[in-house]
């Protein structure tokens, strides 16, 4: 079982989400995608978080995600490591950030129809939007105001975000934290 419909997450909220094997094959997301599609109806417009795990990495499992959430009663979005190989038009109305580097590739995930997300080393301690390299940088709500993604919803929003040229920018934690990928202040 790959879909969770109820999750004491305290980052996500209660919200649906779906976990997979790091290395997963078109067989796995198939099973993915009918859970979801089984599911959806029933979500009462319940929002699902793709991915907690495990990522989309071909234009034809976007396509199966697709399909399946168009069955989904509610929001649903995820995150992606696979943005330069599988066009955004793909996913269809599932929100989608393109997880990027270092912010020298947002203008890229941009071109491609994507919306960057970022892990910064730190966010501003006033927690506010701010531009770096001509891209609106906003800060994740869930850790610099505490509130979960099923009260914020920024995240489930891409189309918004696109057109206000925005990344989410999400602060380094645990393994990454010392790894830091990225270190834009």
């Amino acid at each position: 079982m790959f879909l969770m419909t109820e999750s004491k997450n305290r980052k996500i909220g209660n919200i649906a989400c779906t976990y997979l094997p790091i290395k997963q094959t078109y067989d796995i997301i198939r099973k993915e995608a009918r859970e979801i599609a089984s599911f959806g109806p029933k979500a009462n417009g319940k929002p699902l978080r793709l991915h907690i795990s495990g990522d989309a990495r071909t234009e034809k499992t976007a396509n199966l995600l697709r399909d399946a959430a168009k069955k989904w009663d509610g929001k649903v979005f995820t995150y992606t490591h696979a943005w330069r190989d599988v066009p955004r038009d793909a996913w269809g109305s599932i929100s989608v950030l393109a997880s990027i580097e270092n912010l020298s590739q947002a203008h890229e995930a941009f071109v491609r129809g994507y919306v960057p997300a970022v892990t910064v080393s730190h966010h501003p301690k006033d927690g506010k939007a701010y531009y770096k390299n001509g891209v609106k940088v906003i800060p994740c709500p869930q850790q610099t105001k505490g509130v979960t993604c099923e009260q914020c919803k920024l995240c489930m929003n891409d189309s918004m975000l696109y057109r206000q040229d925005a990344a989410i920018a999400f602060a380094a934690h645990g393994v990454r934290k010392k790894k830091r990928l990225t270190v834009i202040q």
